[in-house]
C-alpha cells in the first residue's frame, strides 16, 4: 500500500493504491469529522485511519 494523507478546513483524506498478487486498487477517502480533535488526530490521520480498519472488508469484492 502506498498512500498519502492531507487536510485542510476541517476535511481531511488518504489517496493511494494497494498491489497484491498482480492486482492493483486504487482509493481515495474524504472525511469531514471534528470528531478527529477528540482523539488527538489530525483530519487526514483520522481518514487514514477509518479506511485501514475498513480495508479488509471494501477490497476483496473489488479483487473477485
Amino acid at each position: 500500500m502506498h498512500a498519502k494523507t492531507g487536510a485542510s478546513s476541517g476535511y481531511g483524506w488518504f489517496v493511494g493504491w494497494a498491489t497484491q498478487s498482480g492486482r492493483t486498487v486504487a482509493f481515495a477517502r474524504l472525511v469531514r469529522n471534528d470528531a478527529s480533535k477528540l482523539e488527538g488526530m489530525s483530519d487526514g490521520e483520522w481518514s487514514r485511519e477509518g479506511l485501514l480498519r475498513e480495508f479488509p472488508t471494501l477490497i476483496p469484492p473489488l479483487l473477485k
